[in-house]
C-alpha cells in the first residue's frame, strides 16, 4: 500500500494536473485559429466573387449580354448576391448614395448586407433575379385545416452564391445592369419577395 501511495506525491499531481490544462488550452487555441482562418478565407472567397462579377460586368458593352461561369466557394451556400438601387431607402448604408451590387451572408437581407456583406458601387442600377421558385401563400382563416396554402411562383431578388460552379447571365443597358440566374434553386426562395 505504502509503493502504491508513494507514487503520487502532491508537487507530481499538481504538475500533471497543470500539464493537462496546458495541452488542453493549446488544444482550444488551435481550434478557435482555424475557425477563423476558415471564416476570414469565407469572407476573401466572397469578396474575390463579387469582384469576378463585376470584372466581367466592366468587359460588357451597352447593350451587351452574356453567360458567365463562375466557381462558388466553400461555405458559399451562406452567401447570396443582390443588388440596391440607389433609391431604396433598404440599401446598406455602405453603399452610400449609390446603387451597388452586394454579397451577403443569408439572414435579414439589408441587415445582413451592412453587417456581414460586400458591397461595390456601380454606375448603373443592378437588377437581380434567379429563376421562379414556387412557394405558398398562408391559408386563410376560417377556410378550416392547417394546409400551407396555394402555391405561387415568385421571382427571388436575389441568388445564392453556393460552392459548385454557377453560370450567370450578365447584361447591361444604358440605364441597369442584369444578373440573372436560370438554375431553379429553393436556396433563393428566402428573397423571393
Amino acid at each position: 500500500m505504502n509503493r502504491i501511495g508513494s507514487m503520487f506525491f502532491p508537487e507530481e499531481s499538481l504538475k500533471i494536473v497543470l500539464a493537462v490544462i496546458v495541452v488542453a488550452g493549446i488544444v482550444l487555441a488551435g481550434f478557435l485559429l482555424v475557425g477563423k482562418f476558415r471564416e476570414n478565407n469565407e469572407q476573401r472567397n466572397a469578396q474575390k466573387f463579387i469582384d469576378s462579377i463585376l470584372n466581367r460586368y466592366a468587359r460588357l458593352e451597352v447593350g451587351e449580354n452574356n453567360t458567365f461561369i463562375f466557381q462558388g466557394f466553400r461555405g458559399g451556400g451562406n452567401w447570396y448576391l443582390t443588388g440596391w438601387s440607389d433609391s431604396n431607402p433598404a440599401r446598406p448604408q455602405k453603399c452610400f448614395f449609390a446603387p451597388c451590387l452586394c454579397i451577403c451572408k443569408k439572414g435579414s437581407i439589408s441587415l445582413n448586407c451592412q453587417l456581414d456583406g460586400f458591397c461595390r458601387n456601380l454606375s448603373e442600377p443592378p437588377v437581380v433575379s434567379a429563376a421562379a421558385v414556387e412557394s405558398y401563400t398562408s391559408n386563410p382563416s376560417g377556410t378550416g385545416g392547417g394546409g400551407p396554402g396555394l402555391p405561387v411562383l415568385r421571382t427571388p431578388s436575389c441568388i445564392s452564391v453556393g460552392d459548385g460552379v454557377l453560370a450567370l447571365n450578365l447584361s447591361r443597358t444604358e440605364t441597369s445592369f442584369s444578373v440573372y440566374s436560370s438554375v431553379k434553386n429553393s436556396a433563393n426562395a428566402f428573397c423571393a419577395f
